[in-house]
């Protein structure tokens, strides 16, 4: 058997073994590399794919971003016109509305609030404020027209019953005085004045109304004439005047009498006019003025206790 080839001096065995552990060590250690370059380059591999459908995916929601920033402007000018819309129907309502005092949108802020929606319709609020003080002010006014047809459904009761009187033949007389009790002229003879007399043709009803104002003031309309001709106060019982003398000669009363004394007023003779015409000249007038009082002694009513 033939010998290998000589080794040089001073390498043996163990040394050949030694290098042969050192150059299986590094090769295990290459196929390690070269499984971690591997493994890194799939892991690469793998987040280059992920890295594409980002890249797609941000495309894609960019794209979103500007249809949703299309959408908003399309919103906020749809809500910019609908807001200039209201605020404009709401002047033409404030303008032509007449039963509310409506403010108008500037007076509320309606266009700042169109803008933003930001808590409750200002102009409905106002709204809502008006129609609460016209519904007071129309309750207010229904009452008082209430009170003022009841007034006048009175009223007009109480003029019926007038009328009716007066159609029935029935006179009216003045109140009774509060400080005098209602039957202290029972039995007296004489009648008040008012019963006496009446108004003669040439007065209207406000000169009539006037005129009778006037002597229910003075305390003349419920005077008491008596059968002598005397007016008395309707309270005090004093004389006020005494019918003068008839004109004429020889000092002669209407009834005849030349005795000087003042006629007796009868039943016959208390509603002589001549006798009513002088007391009421007497009580109007100085003695030297004619009467112009509008009064006239009435010959329709009865004398007697009143």
């Amino acid at each position: 058997m033939a010998e290998g080839p000589g080794l040089p001096d001073g390498i043996g065995e163990p040394l050949i073994s030694a290098a042969g552990q050192d150059f299986a060590g590094l090769a295990a250690r290459r196929e390690r590399a070269v499984a971690h370059v591997l493994g890194l380059a799939e892991q690469a591999s793998g987040m280059e794919e992920r890295a594409s459908a980002a890249r797609t995916r941000l495309g894609e929601l960019e794209g979103e971003r500007d249809d949703a920033a299309e959408a908003r402007q399309a919103a906020q000018d749809a809500v910019a016109a609908a807001g200039a819309a209201l605020v404009q129907a709401w002047q033409t309502y404030a303008a032509g509305v007449g039963e509310l005092a409506v403010p108008y949108p500037d007076e509320v802020g309606l266009a700042e609030w169109a803008g933003t929606l930001d808590g409750p319709n200002p102009a409905e609020a106002a709204l809502r404020s008006a129609a609460a003080d016209a519904t007071q002010a129309l309750a207010a006014a229904h009452a008082l027209a209430a009170a003022h047809a009841a007034d006048a459904a009175e009223a007009l009761k109480s003029h019926q019953e007038e009328r009716r009187r007066l159609e029935a033949g029935e006179t009216a007389r003045p109140p009774v005085p509060y400080t005098r009790a209602e039957p202290s002229r029972d039995g007296r003879a004489g009648a008040p004045l008012w019963q006496l007399t009446d108004f003669t043709g040439s007065l209207g009803e406000r000169q009539r109304a006037g005129l009778e104002a006037a002597l229910e003031a003075s305390g003349l309309l419920d005077a008491w004439v008596t059968p002598d001709g005397m007016l008395l106060d309707p309270d005090t019982h004093d004389v006020l005047v005494t019918a003068p003398a008839a004109p004429g000669g020889n000092g002669r009363h209407s009834d005849g009498r030349s005795d000087g004394r003042p006629p007796t007023v009868t039943d016959r003779s208390l509603a002589d006019r001549s006798l009513a015409d002088r007391s009421l000249a007497g009580a109007l007038h100085p003695p030297s003025t004619a009467p112009t009082h509008g009064l006239a002694a009435c010959r329709r009513v009865p004398c007697g206790p009143s």
